[in-house]
């Protein structure tokens, strides 16, 4: 019996311009073969594994393939080949297009045969029998809405300005941690990471499964209760605002309960799904995620670090592109403005800079108070593609994001010089917003902003001496500084 790994089937889009991984499983002792573009591949075996890499091809199709195995065979059709990305992370990037902003429209109004998705099925533990199937679909009409919507519209920008096949393996599961899109193996080279690894491990084995189960049954009673109440609301209202629902139907139940079988524990999700599509040859991840690791923002970039290392291991390519999305401003109501969503913004930009080959999508002017899943979806998915498009292949160029480069401070005045501006700074509004300045790095300031130029000098009346000096340095406020090309000013803490 031979078979292949569910990632390949009819539709599928293939790599181009790489070594394309094509992998399963055959209890005959008989040699696997692989035919494709008129030519065949001998499979290497390993006990009843067996793997083939097909040669280098050009962007096209479509194309047929067939696998053999002495009488047995399997045939896939209409294959593609173009770019290939896998989109990851937790419930902004899971966010589906049908649920976005005109996202019902776009997807009716879809019609790319050449975009391609394939949602890897969804599988919080692994046990025997048959396990879910995915399929790849085309970016044509209703299904469309099924679609990561980050996903969806940075494959429509790379379309468009690249013109080959693109193809979205969408892997991502709402709320979870970067600790379980990792294996056990890499959480033990930091002490902070392992040690987060284990406080959830502790809980998992203080119970049993059936002490498990019941905890769940009472969760989903609890949850589908919050849901009617929210379907409700919608129905009677379907332009209603989240901190409206939020008010009048009560918080979504959160956290799930821990235990041995749920999809949050550590290590789970990179076994159940990143692992049923690694090693399918692609050129990059773009990646949504970090809600879930606020309480572990102090060392963000660790975890971080360690989801591009894992993934680029497990594809079997360490020059795979990783383009992170910065998280937006947010802040529920009632909370405290902590910093916490700050200080995990700072981490996502020191991944970006401590790593080779790896992006960052400056959000900061997105967001929604109360709504922790923005259905702006598009901007997102544009400055993604956008970081795409410039480092990875070159067809744009001026559109890295906006840093501080340095300042000059003159007693309770300062000017800031900045990275990236390309020759002008945009203001959006009358009003400079978002600058604090402080003398002891304590208490800071709200500070009088002037454009000059190619660089903005802050001014406060309430210090004698500026020695500190930071920009949307909020969990949740309002930012308008950009370059020439409309992109935000990065925050800092400087």
């Amino acid at each position: 019996m031979i078979s292949v790994a569910e990632i390949f089937g009819n539709g599928m889009i293939f790599q181009r311009n790489k070594k394309i991984k094509i992998w399963g499983k055959t209890s005959d002792q008989k040699e696997v073969t692989v035919k494709f573009k008129e030519k065949e591949y001998v499979a290497h075996r390993n006990g009843q594994e067996w793997k083939v890499e097909i040669d280098e091809c050009e962007a096209g199709g479509p194309y047929e393939m067939e696998i053999q195995c002495g009488d047995e065979n399997i045939k896939f059709q209409d294959i593609l080949i173009g770019e290939v990305w896998l989109a990851g992370g937790q419930s902004n990037m899971e966010l589906e297009l049908k649920d976005s902003d005109n996202g019902i429209e776009e997807a009716n109004n879809a019609d790319y045969e050449e975009i391609r998705f394939y949602n890897v099925p969804k599988v919080a533990f692994i046990e025997e029998g048959e396990e879910p199937k995915g399929n790849w679909e085309k970016a044509k009409g209703e299904i469309t809405g099924t679609m990561s919507a980050v996903g969806y519209y940075f494959a429509k920008e790379l379309y468009e300005k690249l013109g080959v096949p693109i193809g979205i393996i969408d892997c991502y599961w709402g709320g979870s941690s970067a600790l379980t899109w990792i294996g056990e193996e890499i959480s033990e080279e930091d002490e902070q990471v392992y040690a987060s690894c284990q406080e959830f491990m502790k809980v998992i084995n203080s119970k049993t499964d059936e002490q498990f189960d019941k905890e769940m049954k009472e969760y989903n009673d609890e949850w589908t209760a919050w849901d009617g109440r929210v379907q409700k609301l919608r129905k009677e209202n379907p332009d209603i605002q989240w901190e409206k629902i939020n008010e009048k139907a009560g918080l979504c139940p959160w956290p799930q309960p821990m235990g041995r079988k749920s999809p949050y524990r550590p290590f789970g999700l990179h076994e159940t799904m990143i692992m049923k599509v690694a090693p399918y040859t692609i050129k990059g991840f773009i990646y949504y995620q970090g809600e879930e690791d606020w309480s572990r923002s102090a060392f963000y970039h660790k975890m971080n670090t360690m989801v591009i290392r894992q993934w680029r291991q497990d594809f079997e390519d360490e020059s795979l592109a990783f383009y992170i999305t910065q998280l937006p401003m947010y802040m529920a109501k009632g909370d405290v403005d902590d910093k916490n969503w700050c200080v995990l913004r700072d981490e996502q930009m020191k991944t970006e800079k401590e790593n080779d080959n790896v992006g960052l999508a400056v959000l900061i002017d997105c967001g929604e108070f109360d709504n922790i899943h923005p259905t702006d979806k598009k901007t997102p998915g544009y400055r993604l593609a956008c970081q795409a498009l410039e480092k990875t292949y070159g067809v744009i160029e001026k559109f890295d994001n906006m840093y501080i480069d340095k300042f000059k401070t003159l007693r309770n005045r300062i000017r800031i010089n900045f990275k990236n501006t390309y020759g002008k700074i945009n203001i959006k509004g009358d009003q400079i917003l978002g600058f604090e300045v402080s003398e002891t790095g304590r208490a800071y300031y709200k500070a009088d902003a002037i454009l000059d130029g190619d660089s903005i000098i802050l001014q406060c009346d309430k210090i004698d001496y500026i020695r500190c000096v930071r920009y949307a340095w909020t969990n949740y406020g309002t930012v308008n500084v950009y370059n020439k090309e409309w992109l935000p000013l990065a925050p800092f803490n400087e």
